[in-house]
């Protein structure tokens, strides 16, 4: 994972790298993307959980940030309110 102080923890943009102009910085969108690891009648399971990524929508390049995040078929994912993490 990124370190936190890259991270803008209110909007999910981190700065760095070539992306679109926010406040005088260039800035990239924190993406989290959750996939099936377990096969189901309806999918052949074969990712590894939860994957962070940084998505330049100048480019429509993800970057990927770290290793994924190992949950069972975690197709749905939703910020917390309060920890907004």
């Amino acid at each position: 994972r990124a370190s936190p102080d890259s991270t803008d923890q209110w909007c999910g943009r981190t700065r760095g790298g070539s992306a679109t102009e926010w406040g005088g910085e260039l800035v990239m969108t924190r993406t989290y993307i959750g996939t099936y690891i377990k096969t189901e009648a309806h999918v052949e399971g074969k990712a590894e959980g939860i994957y962070i990524a940084d998505f330049d929508a100048d480019s429509g390049a993800l970057r990927l940030v770290g290793e994924p995040t190992s949950a069972v078929n975690p197709s749905y994912l939703a910020v917390n309110p309060i920890l907004k993490s």
